[in-house]
């Protein structure tokens, strides 16, 4: 850590800095910024990730996996940052299940503690980092839940065909919450309904199809 110099003069040298993050996919974009906190307190932040609970009904997970992935990835490429956690917040309502944040929880912590620097469905085995096959018996065994239902769940705010697929770049993203829009929705003045029937956007079909699989 170098002087503190007129810039951070504000700063008590007793004061840690904490970067919270939950909107980047791109472990650049963590790594530049946790630069810019060092640059600023003369030591590294804490970093702080995001269990998309806010503002929805259901934690946005495949959302969340990939902000957290990019968020420990960043982590473990930047020496000097030694404490990291996850956050959960309950904004607008706080109407979230708490309980559909638990494969965050269990994705994080392996993530944390895994020598690898990525970790998403693609590594299912092995050369040190997550096995994701692994990591589903474990959810099981400790919260007695199916991780897929979980997850499968999320989709209640997914209007696309193909599942969510957010650019891994420097853009800040958010997760949909459309259920919430559509269950709050005045019904007379509703803009929401329109707009996804006029994207093609079935909701009997899609809600029909997350009950019967669940």
């Amino acid at each position: 850590a170098q002087p503190l110099d007129v810039k951070q003069q504000g700063i008590p040298p007793s004061v840690d800095l904490v970067y919270w993050d939950y909107y980047h996919t791109s472990a650049t974009s963590y790594e530049k910024r946790i630069k810019n906190h060092e640059e600023l307190r003369g030591a590294s932040p804490w970093l702080a990730a995001g269990s998309w609970t806010w503002s929805r009904f259901w934690t946005a997970l495949p959302f969340t996996f990939q902000t957290i992935s990019a968020n420990l990835k960043a982590a473990k490429n930047s020496p000097g940052v030694k404490h990291v956690f996850l956050t959960i917040w309950g904004d607008e309502g706080n109407e979230v299940d708490l309980w559909s944040s638990l494969p965050a929880w269990c994705y994080y912590a392996d993530h944390a503690f895994s020598t690898k620097t990525s970790l998403g469905e693609r590594v299912e085995t092995g050369d040190g980092g997550v096995d994701v096959s692994l990591l589903k018996s474990k959810f099981d065994v400790i919260v007695g839940g199916d991780w897929d239902d979980f997850v499968r769940a999320s989709s209640i705010d997914d209007t696309t065909k193909d599942g969510l697929d957010v650019a891994e770049d420097d853009k800040i993203h958010f997760a949909p919450n459309t259920s919430k829009w559509m269950l709050w929705g005045d019904p007379v003045h509703s803009f929401a309904e329109p707009t996804l029937v006029a994207s093609g956007f079935d909701a009997e079909q899609h809600y029909a199809s997350i009950a019967s699989a669940l």
